[in-house]
């Protein structure tokens, strides 16, 4: 994407340490681009401007909830949500729909049990607002046990 389109804002949302990876990683491929790296602040005011002004951003999830929409026109989540509690899973999905303005779209797995909190979560829980419109929604054509959909959030 940062390739294809200069003029593009890509904005990371990840907890550590996969936030320090892909932001060393994208920092040194792209090191011309203004770059708002993570660290800790305790409210927006105190980042807004140098926030606003990157086209690159690394954030942690509590942190997307303290920053006003981000108006995107997509929003990407690749195998992680199944990684959530349902209450958190609830509150990712709730957190998609304030930031984004144009289209969602999630690769999952069908079905994934995580031993460690003894929770199973299948294709068909999670919280898709029925007010977002499928684009489509499938089993992926070659990881055959995930799904992958593309939801329209603007109707």
């Amino acid at each position: 994407f940062l390739r294809a389109q200069q003029n593009l804002r890509y904005v990371l949302v990840d907890i550590p340490p996969g936030l320090a990876i892909v932001q060393r990683y994208l920092t040194e491929q792209f090191p011309e681009r203004k770059t708002f790296r993570f660290r800790h602040f305790d409210s927006y005011a105190e980042v807004a401007e140098e926030f606003e002004s990157a086209q690159i951003a690394f954030l942690t999830p509590n942190q997307l909830d303290m920053i006003p929409s981000l108006h995107a026109d997509l929003f990407i989540n690749v195998s992680s949500l199944h990684e959530m509690h349902r209450e958190q899973i609830q509150h990712y999905f709730q957190m998609i729909g304030q930031h984004c303005d144009g289209y969602f779209y999630t690769k999952q797995w069908l079905r994934s049990l995580n031993p460690f909190d003894d929770l199973v979560v299948c294709r068909g829980e999670y919280p898709v607002p029925s007010a977002w419109t499928p684009v489509f929604d499938r089993v992926h054509p070659v990881q055959t046990h995930f799904f992958e959909a593309l939801y329209s959030l603007h109707g």
